[in-house]
């Protein structure tokens, strides 16, 4: 038995053991809940807050040499507006589990989850390279969670 197989098999023997259904479920809310609301109140901030504070972002961008033309200003601004779109359907998954409607749940949380690793995580990483190494850590994480909520319990 290799070691993949023998870590696999107690992942198992701790999944069954510890983690429930309503564990597992409310572990997911939890983490679905904190990783939306940040994604929707970051981009919030900059779309519909203090406009000196995304004056000042994109001023450090340009100085650092990110955004160098009208190109690079559209891709800051779809990284942000992306950031907040991402957040709601995080944010929604997350509800909708709350509220028993847990397969539509898990459905939007994994395609919002899936965006976020994919597209918004790597605009992210272009304009502040590794700033977001941990938050794309934990979306990594509640997307194998989710994923595995599916399979387990849907």
């Amino acid at each position: 038995m290799t070691l993949a197989e023998r870590l696999g098999a107690w992942w198992v023997i701790v999944e069954n053991r510890w983690m429930s259904s309503t564990r597992h479920r409310a572990a997911l809310i939890g983490g679905l809940t904190a990783v939306g609301t940040i994604s929707v109140i970051q981009a919030a901030q900059l779309l519909f807050g203090d406009p000196v504070r995304l004056i000042a972002e994109l001023s450090d961008l340009v100085l650092v040499g990110m955004v160098g033309s009208s190109t690079g200003a559209a891709l800051f601004s779809l990284q942000v507006v992306l950031e907040g779109v991402v957040g709601l359907l995080i944010l929604a998954g997350a509800v909708l589990m709350l509220l028993g409607r847990e397969r539509l749940g898990t459905t939007l949380a994994f395609v919002g989850l899936l965006l976020s690793l994919v597209v918004v995580n790597l605009l992210t990483f272009y304009f502040k390279q590794f700033s977001t190494i941990i938050a794309a850590m934990v979306q990594f994480f509640l997307l194998i969670g989710v994923i595995r909520y599916r399979q387990r319990f849907l």
